[in-house]
């Protein structure tokens, strides 16, 4: 099952804040996680996946300490794409699974050594979702889109629901650049 939380203003919460667009992490928590409340849940987020703060003084939030913060939702592991969890290997270098030393959370890389690149039931096997949070630019030869399709088929096949935060273009979306397929 695909759960996608779309990054539109709801009403209420839009009003309290200061800008116009909501990313979908920020509409996770505007509805109170109700979603994903008494859920065992994984994220696979990298390190510009941020969420402004709730005043133009606040300091922006990463998802991972938006979701260890949320109450009734239990974070039991965090994924990474290319790049690792925190941004620091190279284009295309592997990477290890690893274990968080913020959070003590296991760390699956889904770029790690070998042909891994999808969710396995041992990654997944303590999660009842798996959440994909990352900023992209939509440009394709970027591999974010191709671990979302294969985390959404690693999930489909373990029978594990999974849940897209939508995020803005950075470019804004009001234009198309490039050829058209």
């Amino acid at each position: 099952m695909v759960s996608l939380t779309a990054g539109c203003p709801l009403n209420s919460y839009a009003a309290q804040t200061k800008h116009d667009i909501m990313t979908g992490a920020e509409v996770l928590e505007s509805l109170g996680f109700s979603t994903i409340k008494g859920k065992r849940v994984g994220l696979l987020t990298h390190p510009a996946a941020l969420i402004p703060g709730k005043t133009s003084s606040s300091p922006k939030r990463s998802t991972i300490q938006l979701l260890r913060k949320a109450p009734g939702v239990q974070l039991t592991a965090l994924f990474g794409a290319e790049h690792g969890l925190y941004g620091k290997a190279k284009a295309g270098e592997e990477v290890k699974d690893s274990k968080d030393p913020e959070t003590g959370l296991p760390v699956y890389s889904l770029y790690g050594p070998g042909p891994i690149r999808k969710p396995t039931a041992a990654m997944l096997k303590n999660l009842d979702i798996l959440i994909y949070d990352i900023q992209d630019t939509g440009c394709r030869s970027y591999t974010f889109v191709s671990s979302l399709g294969l985390a959404m088929e690693g999930c489909a096949e373990c029978g594990k629901s999974f849940m897209v935060l939508d995020r803005p273009n950075p470019l804004g979306g009001l234009r198309v650049e490039g050829n058209r397929l």
